[in-house]
């Protein structure tokens, strides 16, 4: 496993630390570790400058706003006190809502060079791609068992019939929020199985794991139909 920490810290005594760093990746408490921990190395321990010095936000029902991305941006204008750095600090990321992902872009094209942006994020695909490489990834995974019933519902659907599957996306479709929770839980599903295959020497669901990545963009930046979207998902199953 990499040592980010060690990665983060040698960056800074290089002099070669990014403006921005996107924590991807289902280790949420490997995250949240990292951030802490590499907070506390560029701000010291006096929590009066953790507290004046750094900014974060998190989704409000169910996602971030471009008002939350304004605020931040006006905090972290202010001049940093008793250290070198403003840290803002942005949980799950991929919640941002489109025009709050386009105000946040804007931010990230004028870095401020006392400005460090953390962003953690579970889904980097749902972020524009305009983001993601204005930022350095840093990949947090970990795998284990997957929950029984994300198992029985990717079980379920690749025995049932073509129409089965089809009744099952025109149901999860009627809501945004559960097609694309629904997409999300079967990718994690399949990235899981595709790790087990690569220890057989088999790679069958790498096509599938792709054709997600393709569903998944052309939602965020296209009009597509999410029943069509998620039957595109379930014929290939």
């Amino acid at each position: 496993m990499i040592d980010y920490l060690a990665l983060l810290t040698g960056a800074y005594e290089k002099g070669k630390l990014s403006h921005a760093y996107l924590l991807s990746g289902n280790d949420n408490a490997g995250k949240e570790k990292l951030v802490q921990n590499f907070t506390t190395f560029l701000l010291g321990e006096d929590p009066s400058k953790t507290l004046a010095n750094t900014v974060r936000i998190r989704p409000e029902k169910d996602e971030i706003t471009i008002g939350q991305i304004r605020a931040l941006k006006k905090q972290l204008s202010l001049s940093a006190w008793g250290t070198l750095y403003k840290i803002g600090i942005i949980e799950l990321a991929d919640t941002m809502n489109q025009e709050a992902q386009s105000a946040f872009l804007k931010l990230l094209e004028e870095p401020r060079g006392n400005v460090l942006l953390l962003l953690q994020v579970s889904h980097p695909a749902l972020l524009l791609d305009t983001i993601c490489s204005r930022a350095q990834e840093l990949k947090m995974y970990t795998f284990g068992e997957p929950k029984r019933s994300d198992a029985s519902l990717l079980a379920k659907l690749t025995a049932s019939s073509i129409a089965e599957r089809f009744a099952f996306a025109e149901r999860v479709s009627q809501d945004q929020k559960i097609l694309q929770k629904t997409l999300l839980n079967l990718q994690r599903e399949l990235r899981l199985q595709f790790l087990k295959e690569l220890g057989q020497g088999v790679t069958s669901t790498l096509r599938i794991l792709y054709i997600f990545q393709e569903v998944l963009i052309a939602l965020r930046q296209t009009t597509i139909n999410g029943r069509f979207a998620m039957e595109r998902i379930l014929i290939e199953l």
